[in-house]
Formats: C-alpha cells, sequence, structure tokens
C-alpha cells in the first residue's frame, strides 16, 4: 500500500513539474505575442487539477495525455491562429485571435483521449485475465 502511495506521488509530481514547464514557456509566449497571460493560469489550473484526480486513481495515461494536450494544444493554436476583422460599412469593428480557442479544444480532446485510452487499457487487462 505504501509502494502505491509513493509511485502515484512521484508521478504526480512528475507530471505536475512537466506542466509547470509547459506552463512557463507558454505563459511567456503567450504574453509576448497576445498580450495574455491568464489564460495560461486558467488552463494550468484544471490541468493541475486532473493530473491530481488521475493521480489518485493511478491513471498515468490521463496525466501523461493532459500534460502532452497543454503543449500540444498551445502550438496548435500557435499555428493555426487566425485574427479576423469584421469589417461592416467600411469601418473594423473587431479584431480578435482564436489561439486562445484552439488551444483549449485541443486541451479538452486530449484529456478525453486519454481518458478513453486509460478506460480501453483496464478492459483489455480485464479481458486477457
Amino acid at each position: 500500500m505504501k509502494s502505491k502511495i509513493k509511485e502515484r506521488f512521484i508521478w504526480f509530481t512528475g507530471i505536475s513539474g512537466a506542466l509547470l514547464v509547459c506552463f512557463l514557456i507558454c505563459r511567456y509566449f503567450s504574453s509576448v505575442l497576445y498580450k495574455n497571460t491568464q489564460w495560461a493560469g486558467i488552463l494550468f489550473v484544471f490541468g493541475l487539477a486532473v493530473i491530481f484526480i488521475a493521480a489518485i486513481l493511478c491513471a498515468k495515461k490521463i496525466m501523461i495525455s493532459s500534460t502532452a494536450g497543454y503543449a500540444v494544444g498551445f502550438l496548435t493554436g500557435f499555428i493555426f491562429n487566425y485574427e479576423y476583422d469584421f469589417i461592416i460599412d467600411g469601418v473594423i469593428q473587431d479584431s480578435r485571435n482564436t489561439w486562445w480557442q484552439i488551444w483549449t479544444v485541443v486541451f479538452l480532446v486530449m484529456i478525453i483521449a486519454g481518458i478513453v485510452w486509460e478506460i480501453v487499457n483496464v478492459i483489455i487487462k480485464r479481458y486477457k485475465k
């Protein structure tokens, strides 16, 4: 029992450290490029909560996919960001960035993929018995 708790703590610490590194990098680039650091923090806290719950459940695949989703989501949002200018009667009405929406969607999809991966893995393990 002690070794399982220790293993979960080690996984939580390692994955949380990797998420923290991703957060610091993404926060820096989002502040430089988009003048916005709040969204990186919001997604970091959400990702940390997901990792904490996954550590309690000993779901390593969810922890890995959520950290990967944070980084991959930011890169995807950075690559596919578009600024839309809405022009009505020759006047620019609005200009917005879509990077944070793309980042959020990819992050959530990666978390869901990790959950599915974990469930499939548990089913396969039970089926082999």
